[in-house]
């Protein structure tokens, strides 16, 4: 099997609904960079994109800035990677954050048993 190539962003603030609104410290960023570095042997940051969704909870358009990255995985452990983006929505205190494998986009929330990175 070969690779694949895995694309995510996550918003530089935390959810207001959720959390505090507040931009994400530099620890959180690194536990996410080490932990792909350690899984995966690298990963890649594609630039900051800039979007509008609507919100779940308020159904309010929601304006912020995601950092984006990229990281390839051997396909047979594609569930190893959506275990640790669940895991980063909890660290990033995010609802869900948005992947694209295979060209299909995915939202992939943390529950409560998903401990943060």
């Amino acid at each position: 099997m070969g690779l694949v190539v895995v694309t995510f962003q996550i918003p530089l603030t935390e959810d207001r609904e959720i959390g505090r609104g507040t931009r994400h410290p530099p620890f959180r960023w690194k536990a996410l960079q080490d932990a792909l570095y350690e899984r995966f042997g690298g990963w890649t940051e594609i630039g900051k994109w800039p979007g509008t969704w609507r919100s779940s909870g308020s159904h309010k358009a929601i304006r912020d800035t995601s950092r984006a990255f990229q990281v390839d995985v051997p396909e047979e452990r594609l569930e190893e990677v959506r275990a640790l983006l669940r895991r980063a929505s909890r660290t990033f205190v995010q609802r869900a954050i948005r992947v694209i494998i295979k060209g299909e986009a995915e939202y992939l929330e943390g529950g409560p048993d998903d401990p943060p990175l």
